[in-house]
């Protein structure tokens, strides 16, 4: 009885850790997908630090600290960790952990961390107000003016009785929970509104896209839109519709598809527990009969117990069902709300020449597609992926690619965000440029430019043609 007790027992525990290891992973997909990535999370808390009291010390793109004088939330922020820790942050998952590593070798900050997200409330705290009184920003592909907003909706479970944790329901001497509501998730989205009170998606990272408006700079402001910017009702019934909704309707849809699943191992953990009652019942009688002190007395608590375990099963199952009836979206919090215009005549140079891109991104397209590759243009400049095109290899590899096109042979210009997307993604990122495309089109291949140092910052990050003449790639068959 016994070897088949802990037979039982062990197929419980290993269904429940495959179970708790899965959901571990699509949560950790999820956040992959979701998150801000390093390079804009470092360009916020570069730039929000000094205004809040923070003072970084050493280099951002590797590991610095923070100047002792630093305010008291955070100083009790860095106390979380250990000393040797508190004095090396980084934006780099990998030098924080290196794969070799048994311990972290710095702090990872990021969002969800404990000195990231102090220095984010206040600096959220301290200047919410401009945020709410908004900006002025101007769109390159814009050809009307609209108003942004950038939006966040949680999707919450409500508060109640919690049995999320199969061990939990076979832990009978432990008293139910009683918890508030809990965030499962959170939704960041920017929305575009225009003068027509249209809404339309954008994403979150938008305004990091868009040039910022400098101080005194004159500008026709539409009064249509300024008059209806203070309105978040409609923005807020976007976001709910947009985003909210079918992110409730997709947990919602994720959890019934998971309760067949949880009411089998709930019902493996009850069925062990009845099978471990019931051998302590025969062990517990044979005791009585031997007259052992207070045997009766656990015999009775016993019998107690294997009696109400039948309600106390359906009272837990009932309880699996309504949590999935628990979840519901809370408030729409606007965060920031923006002007954004076409771009003024005196900065039309900076307009990309669309017949030149066009010969540049055909020839970077033949490129790969010749070497057997399926190539996506995702170019559009409502995605702001930071590149034009993802190509797939045949043997599995992917590249990011940004194809920068000029008529003759000139030096040439990544905006803030493909910049940004060229630290993010250094391995995958490759600068295709195509030269004399007026002429005699020349293909020039750079993999990880951000990682050669060719990058001048002139705003965006200006390459010099001589830099990008002086890289040789691998040939790849051509």
């Amino acid at each position: 009885m016994k070897v088949q007790l802990a037979e039982q027992a062990r197929k419980v525990e290993v269904s429940e850790v495959r179970s708790l290891l899965e959901g571990l992973r699509q949560q950790r997909e999820t956040a992959e997908m979701r998150r801000m990535m390093p390079a804009y999370v470092r360009g916020f808390f570069q730039e929000a630090a000094p205004l809040v009291g923070v003072t970084l010390d050493g280099d951002p793109s590797s590991q610095f600290r923070l100047i002792p004088n630093c305010p008291d939330a955070v100083c009790r922020a860095l106390e979380n960790y250990p000393e040797e820790l508190s004095g090396r942050l980084t934006f780099d998952r990998v030098l924080a952990m290196p794969p070799a590593a048994l311990q972290p070798q710095a702090v990872y900050l990021h969002p969800g961390e404990v000195i990231f997200d102090t220095v984010a409330a206040l600096f959220q705290n301290q200047y919410s107000p401009v945020g709410d009184r908004g900006g002025l920003y101007f769109d390159e592909s814009a050809t009307e003016p609209y108003l942004f907003y950038l939006a966040k909706v949680p999707i919450l479970r409500e508060g109640d009785e919690s049995w999320d944790n199969p061990r939990l329901l076979v832990g009978w001497d432990n008293p139910r929970l009683l918890v508030g509501p809990q965030v499962l998730d959170e939704a960041m989205l920017g929305v575009r509104r225009d003068a027509g009170g249209r809404c339309e998606a954008l994403p979150a990272h938008w305004l990091m896209t868009l040039i910022a408006a400098e101080e005194g700079e004159q500008s026709e402001l539409p009064a249509p839109l300024l008059a209806v910017a203070d309105d978040a009702a409609p923005v807020e019934a976007f976001v709910y519709e947009a985003e909210g909704t079918p992110r409730l309707e997709q947990l919602h849809t994720e959890a019934l598809d998971r309760l067949p699943e949880r009411r089998r191992q709930l019902r493996e953990a009850y069925s062990l527990r009845e099978a471990e009652l019931l051998d302590q019942r025969r062990l517990l009688k044979e005791a009585v009969a031997r007259n052992v002190p207070a045997a009766k007395t656990k015999l009775t608590e016993c019998e107690r117990e294997l009696d109400a375990l039948n309600a106390k099963r359906a009272e837990t199952e009932a309880a699996l069902i309504a949590e999935i009836d628990r979840l519901g979206l809370g408030p729409v919090t606007i965060y920031v709300r923006a002007l954004v215009l076409p771009i003024p005549p005196e900065q039309a140079q900076r307009r990309r020449d669309d017949r030149v891109e066009k010969i540049a991104v055909q020839i970077a397209r033949q490129h790969e597609e010749d070497l057997g590759a399926l190539v996506e243009d995702v170019s559009d400049p409502r995605l702001k992926m930071g590149f034009d095109l993802r190509s797939t290899r045949p043997d599995g590899s992917v590249r990011y690619i940004e194809v920068k096109g000029r008529a003759r042979v000139g030096d040439l210009e990544l905006s803030p965000n493909e910049w940004a997307q060229a630290n993010n993604h250094r391995d995958r990122y490759w600068l295709y440029v195509v030269f004399n495309c007026d002429t005699t089109p020349t293909l020039k291949r750079i993999a990880d430019p951000a990682g050669k140092g060719i990058g001048l910052p002139r705003g965006g990050v200006t390459i010099e043609a001589a830099a990008v003449m002086g890289v040789v790639e691998p040939d790849e068959g051509r």
